[in-house]
């Protein structure tokens, strides 16, 4: 099962990626959580999917650490 801090990015992390004031921060997440609402979706104050997020602002997502494939020849 995932955590909620694999699930969505807080205030605190819109703040560091974007380099923003807690308002403002907040107020990107009020209005992507208006978006995903309004496609259906459930959503939380203070928090925001992290899928859509990266969607929105053209983010990659980063790698996810784990086990490396063996190559196969």
């Amino acid at each position: 099962m995932r955590t909620a801090k694999e699930t969505f990015y807080f205030v605190e992390d819109v703040m560091k990626m974007l380099g923003l004031s807690r308002s403002k921060a907040y107020s990107i997440i009020k209005q992507f959580n208006s978006e995903m609402e309004e496609q259906g979706y459930f959503t939380v104050p203070g928090r925001v999917n992290r899928r859509y997020f990266d969607s929105r602002m053209n983010f990659e997502p980063e790698p996810k650490p784990g086990r490396k494939r063996a190559r196969t020849a």
